[in-house]
Formats: structure tokens, C-alpha cells, sequence
């Protein structure tokens, strides 16, 4: 299993998402950082689990994404390396995540 390092932006990422959805449902808001912890351990297990990400940034090449299990429109970017998982953002995905990125 590898590790999981998630980067400052990406973490503010998910606060920000969780603190939207506790404003109708502060339950949900759990369960939505209960289900990001989750997927993330499935991935450190098979992180080539995400698709690719396609763009034409060079900079982008090698990122993949994953829904958030339970909250499939909530995305988890990443890189996965030999040792590690790099989470960089975890985005809503009707956002403009390639001009995010």
C-alpha cells in the first residue's frame, strides 16, 4: 500500500466542499470526509484505479482522478509515484477543473 500525501490546496479543497454541503446537511458533511478517507486508502491499494486525465497541459501529464465513493461529482486529483499517492485537489466537477488545474 503506498502512502497518501495530500497537498494544503487539496485539503482546502475538501474543508471548502464540506463547509458548502453542512450549510443544508451537516451529516452529509461528515460522511463526505468519511468517504474521501476511504477512497483514499482504495487508491493508496490501486492507485492506477483513476482515469487519466486528459489535457493538453504538459504540465498536467501523469494526473488521474477518482470520484469520491457516495459523492461521485466530488473528484480526487492525483499522481501517483512509486512510494505515494499525491493528492493535489479534490474539485467539484461542474467547476472548470482545466482551468484549475
Amino acid at each position: 500500500m503506498k502512502k497518501i500525501f495530500v497537498r494544503p490546496k487539496a485539503s482546502s479543497d475538501l474543508d471548502e466542499q464540506a463547509l458548502f454541503i453542512a450549510q443544508d446537511n451537516q451529516q452529509a458533511a461528515y460522511q463526505l470526509y468519511e468517504a474521501c478517507e476511504h477512497t483514499l486508502n482504495k487508491l493508496a491499494k490501486m492507485p492506477q484505479m483513476g482515469q487519466k486525465y486528459q489535457t493538453n497541459k504538459k504540465q498536467l501529464g501523469g494526473i488521474r482522478f477518482f470520484p469520491i465513493s457516495g459523492f461521485e461529482k466530488h473528484l480526487i486529483f492525483y499522481i501517483y509515484q512509486k512510494d505515494r499517492i499525491d493528492v493535489i485537489r479534490i474539485l467539484y466537477s461542474s467547476r472548470d477543473i482545466n482551468k484549475i488545474l
